[in-house]
């Protein structure tokens, strides 16, 4: 019914179509990652590789920190520095919502929920002008 050497160049060209994202990021030696807007600060809440992979359940906690239990103050685990548990610490250094969290979160297909409540610095200067 189907020719068999049609099936199998169907099958390596679609394979060669969906794994080509892949052999390109091997190819080209560097794995492509967004360009995020550099912080401003010394450094961050806590250290950077941890605040990459969870940042997310830091500001949960924090949240629940802060409207829960009434805790205003964050003790760093890595830098012992007490920070203010509030988004609005974290807007001191990353000024840029499109140049740092969009971008990155775009890049993980990662839905950012905080700015339906919080705005970010530049949109507020932005809305000032």
């Amino acid at each position: 019914m189907y020719s068999t050497k049609y099936v199998i160049a169907a099958i390596i060209i679609f394979l060669a179509i969906v794994t080509s994202p892949v052999w390109y990021d091997m190819a080209s030696g560097e794995p492509i990652h967004p360009k995020l807007a550099k912080p401003t600060g010394a450094h961050c809440v806590e250290n950077t590789e941890w605040m990459k992979a969870h940042h997310m359940l830091l500001l949960k906690d924090w949240r629940t920190m802060h409207v829960r239990e009434g805790k205003v103050l964050y003790t760093s685990q890595t830098y012992g520095d007490v920070y203010n548990a509030s988004i609005e610490e974290c807007f001191k250094c990353h000024r840029s919502e499109t140049n740092f969290c969009e971008k990155c979160h775009d890049y993980m297909g990662a839905k950012i929920e905080c700015f339906e409540c919080h705005t970010y610095p530049e949109l507020v200067e932005e809305y000032n002008k």
